[in-house]
Parts: structure tokens; sequence; C-alpha cells
């Protein structure tokens, strides 16, 4: 385990050289790309930081069987991308459009395979990658969402939407009308595991038995609406209301109104489904630890 996590440290280190290579190439060319490219390489130095602590943390545990070994076929394999986009570099500087082609690769790279193996094996033992896997897989939300606004015209998010989650969130979708609970849930399924709960009761039983990173909650509900369901839930989990979105159709109502007093998102219907999207995003980036002015979150 030692040696593949060695292995991962510098695939993430590599790949934040070549991504500051990539940022200085093209800064007179497209500005958004150089930005893009240079934030990328500051999250895989965190990447490779996170991974030396996890590392110290498996030298402390107890020996794990060795299953899994690093042959120089997978090696070779993962690591293709990485040189070809060194080669390319090494050339000269290739046009800002080509470059993000090559950095999708590296991220579809074996690499992350292991990543995951890594994570699964060790998170009982090492809350440092427990803490590391939500933010990695914010990473590749930053590139799917930047990617979306550098180049609207060209549909690279398929091929980053293509590489299988290192970690998913739970998130809680809180809403008594059946078809728009299926409607959020589908549509945030690309961003975690959604669960749903038809009113406050339901949504109090989940949370006493998961944790949800994000809870999308509707503000007028039988048995028990939105407002009373977070008072009740905030009781008991103090961290909740960093976790909270809500919606409504009349932001007018004395719940509505005291959920705007007490600074909580409230998205009004009809909503945007788009505008739901980042709302979660926000919250799941900064509630791991990401930079939100850093990655243009707002």
């Amino acid at each position: 385990m030692e040696k593949i996590i060695a292995w991962l440290i510098g695939m993430e280190e590599w790949a934040g050289r070549l991504y500051a290579a990539s940022a200085a190439c093209v800064s007179n060319e497209n500005n958004a790309a150089a930005r893009f490219f240079a934030q990328l390489s500051e999250e895989e130095a965190r990447h490779a930081a996170y991974l030396e602590k996890a590392l110290e943390c498996c030298l402390r545990s107890e020996a794990l069987p060795e299953t899994i070994q690093l042959d120089r076929t997978t090696i070779r394999r993962a690591e293709a991308p990485l040189r070809v986009l060194q080669e390319s570099l090494d050339r000269e500087c290739p046009r800002w459009e080509s470059l993000i082609d090559k950095v999708i690769e590296t991220e579809r790279s074996e690499w992350n395979d292991l990543f995951r193996y890594v994570v699964d094996t060790l998170k009982s033992q090492c809350p440092e990658l427990v803490r590391l896997a939500p933010r990695v897989q914010q990473h590749m939300r930053y590139i799917e969402k930047h990617l979306a606004r550098i180049v609207p015209h060209k549909d690279w998010n398929a091929a980053i939407r293509s590489i299988p989650p290192v970690w998913q969130e739970n998130i809680l979708v809180v809403e008594d009308e059946a078809p728009i609970a299926s409607l959020l849930a589908t549509i945030l399924s690309r961003d975690g595991s959604v669960h749903t709960a038809a009113n406050g009761m339901q949504a109090l039983a989940a949370i006493r038995k998961d944790y949800f990173a994000v809870i999308v909650s509707d503000v007028d509900m039988p048995i028990m609406d939105g407002w009373q369901f977070y008072q009740r839930a905030v009781r008991q989990f103090s961290g909740l209301h960093q976790r909270c979105i809500f919606i409504t159709g009349d932001p007018t109502t004395p719940a509505a109104q005291e959920i705007v007093r007490a600074g909580l998102p409230l998205k009004a219907k009809p909503f945007s489904l788009a505008d739901i999207r980042d709302a979660v995003y926000h919250l799941m980036a900064c509630n791991t630890g990401v930079d939100c002015a850093g990655n243009g979150i707002t």
C-alpha cells in the first residue's frame, strides 16, 4: 500500500507541474484557460499534500495485506496521458483547446482507479483520506463547471462525467410533490447519492440515520414543513445550517420569511435547475474545504 500511495503522490505532483506549464503556455492566448490550468495545478499540489498525510497514517497503521501490486503495464497505461501532455509541452506551445483535451485524458487515467482503491482500503484507518476524497471529487466538479464556461460550444463534460466518482456525497431532497422530488433526484444524482423524504418528519428520521452533505428542502409541506424541520434539526446537528437550501412556491409566507431572516438560501418556484445545481455545488465545495473564491464560486 505504501508503494501505491507514494506513486500516487508522484503522479499528483507531476500533473501539477504539467498543469502549471500549460497555464504559462496559453497565458497570452486565453486568460480564462490559463486561470483554469493554474487552478488545477494548485489543486494537484493540495492532493499530493493530503496523500503525504495519508502515507504517514498508513505507516502508523497495522500492516495491511498486500493484495495489489503496481505492475509495469498498469503504471505505463496510467502514466501514458501525462507523458503525452509532457511531450506536447516539450515540443512547442500547443493551442489551449488541444491542451484541455490532453488534460481531460490525464484525469481519465487509471491513476484515479488506484486512488479509489486506496480510499476504500484505508478509509476506516486513515481519516486523512476520508477528508481528501470529497475534495478530489469536487476537483472533478470544478473541471466540469469551468469547461462549460470557457468553451460553451464544445461538450468536454461528457468525457468528465464518464469518470467513475472517487467519492459520492449523500444529498437529501425533502419535497412532498413526487414529480419535483423525482426530477431533483435525477438532476442532482450527478453530484452525489440522492435520498428523498416527503416531509420534515421523514427528513428528521433520515438525518438521524445518515450524514448528508447538502439538504434541499421545500418549505410548504404537510405533517412538518421545511422551517419546522430545520429548527428541530439544528438543535441536534449544529453544523446543519451550512448544508441547507430551501425552495418555495410562495416566498411571502411566514416560514419563508423566517428562512430569509436566518440568512439561509431560498429559491422561489419556478426555479432554474442550473441554479439549484450551482447552489448544491457551492455548498459542497465550501463545506469540503475548497477555497470558494479561488474556484470562482459565489
